[in-house]
């Protein structure tokens, strides 16, 4: 066991380190606070009698994204400010604000086209997240959190510059749920029973972003020709797109303009 860990475990909780049994809600509140303040300890996967459990935050975990885009508030945020870094949870969406806006040389543009060299506010702290296997490489971050929800089939979060900070909105499977009618009013010069159609067509790619054209065919008791023929229209209209093949690719429903 590493020697720092076996420190923190016979210190235990105090007003500096914390213990949290899984990545969740409560722990991304202790994350925050924590860079509001004096800084401090997070030990994920550790329960209140010090037991090591660990966690799994995997590729197919939301929590996966969602601490992407904590380390990266902690990693850019100006610790100068007077402002607090901020989490609002609702039911279908994330925000995060953080005080602490881009370099000068950076635009937003260049940010989300990965047109850019890292500048990290705070160049220690990135650092060790990048010992601790955190963080792969400087700059990978928007990347890394872009691929990461898209390849779950959620829209690409969206990110905001301020004056005095940036504002991520990142969307879960409740707002693409709360949407599908919205996506599928936009359509044009198509007959209802169509849109009916893309109507279904979303809602089973909600439940399985990786779903065949063929399964879809079936669930729908209709043919695959006529999937493809709709699916085509909608890739047309923006709605879908499919990232890459058939067999090993996945859906991405767009976000609504």
């Amino acid at each position: 066991m590493d020697k720092q860990l076996q420190i923190w475990l016979k210190q235990g909780e105090s007003e500096r380190i914390e213990f949290k049994n899984s990545f969740g809600q409560d722990t991304i509140e202790t994350l925050v606070a924590f860079a509001n303040a004096k800084g401090g300890v997070v030990l994920i996967g550790v329960s209140d009698s010090k037991e090591i459990k660990g966690v799994d935050i995997s590729a197919e975990s939301i929590n996966k994204r969602i601490l992407i885009l904590v380390l990266n508030m902690i990693v850019h945020r100006d610790y100068t400010s007077s402002y607090d870094s901020v989490i609002k949870i609702f039911k279908d969406r994330i925000v995060f604000y953080n005080p602490g806006t881009l370099p000068d040389t950076i635009s937003l543009e260049q940010l989300l086209s990965d047109d850019y060299i890292s500048q990290p506010h705070n160049k220690q702290i990135a650092e060790f997240f990048k010992e601790v296997g955190l963080i792969e490489k400087y700059g990978s971050g928007i990347k890394r959190v872009r691929q990461e929800f898209t390849e779950y089939g959620l829209p690409e979060p969206v990110f905001k510059k301020l004056k005095d900070g940036m504002i991520v909105t990142a969307f879960g499977t409740n707002y693409i749920k709360n949407n599908v009618t919205d996506i599928t009013d936009n359509v044009t010069d198509v007959p209802d029973n169509v849109t009916d159609r893309y109507y279904d067509i979303l809602n089973i790619i909600v439940e399985n972003n990786q779903i065949s054209t063929r399964k879809i065919a079936e669930i729908m008791n209709i043919s695959k020709r006529t999937v493809l023929r709709d699916i085509e229209k909608m890739k047309e209209e923006n709605m879908i797109e499919r990232i890459g093949s058939e067999k090993g690719g996945y859906w991405k429903i767009n976000n609504k303009q």
